[in-house]
């Protein structure tokens, strides 16, 4: 697979700045408050890249991306793989004023004392957790447990995964923030996105309802 190559580098940074051209499309076409997000999955070794900060920020710089309206998404095991330089990563980001999330939470094997020290803005259930809710209490309790944890640290949680309406009124049941999986919509190219986006504006200023991201 491509992350686990030197490929990863140039597909990561292609991603990285079609997100950043898109979004400055995209706050130009729009005005919204609080500002619409737009999440990118940085893969591991991408993220212990040396020069990663400077590389990020010249892009934001050059299509003139308000900061506020990006968000990267990191895995809970490559977080944790170098808490230190983490830490140091994660500080610049967030004085840049872009938010880190932390992807596939639960299925690291980690200490749970980083989520005091870094400055994350929220969690992802990952999607597993979501899927097995009818398949006994055991999900359920440890989605209940993720969802307590990351209200009282004052973070946002993302459900993944979510397909059936009996998934959605599980984490609305729980006060889940955001939620995001097939049920609302499959991937869709750009042009389909910027509709989903115009009708998602539209709904939100008729109803105030659960944020799907």
């Amino acid at each position: 697979m491509a992350k686990e190559t030197e490929l990863i580098f140039p597909i990561t940074e292609w991603i990285l700045q079609e997100i950043c051209r898109q979004t400055r499309l995209w706050q130009d076409q729009f005005s919204t408050s609080p500002p619409f997000l737009v999440n990118c999955n940085l893969p591991g070794k991408y993220f212990a890249r040396q020069n990663l900060i400077e590389e990020i920020l010249a892009l934001v710089s050059k299509y003139g991306v308000n900061p506020s309206n990006l968000r990267l998404e990191i895995t809970e095991d490559d977080l944790i793989s170098n808490p230190e330089a983490a830490a140091q990563v994660l500080s610049s980001l967030d004085q840049a004023g872009i938010q880190i999330l932390i992807d596939d939470f639960g299925t690291g094997y980690s200490s749970l004392s980083y989520l005091a020290t870094l400055p994350v803005s929220g969690l992802k259930i990952d999607r597993s957790f979501i899927a097995g809710l009818d398949q006994g209490e055991k999900n359920a309790a440890i989605v209940r447990s993720i969802v307590s944890l990351g209200q009282n640290l004052g973070l946002e949680v993302i459900a993944e995964g979510v397909e059936t309406e009996a998934q959605l009124d599980f984490l609305r049941e729980l006060n889940c923030q955001y939620v995001q999986g097939f049920y609302f919509s499959r991937a869709v190219e750009r042009d389909a996105a910027t509709r989903l986006f115009q009708e998602g504006i539209r709904i939100t200023t008729e109803k105030t309802a659960a944020t799907i991201c």
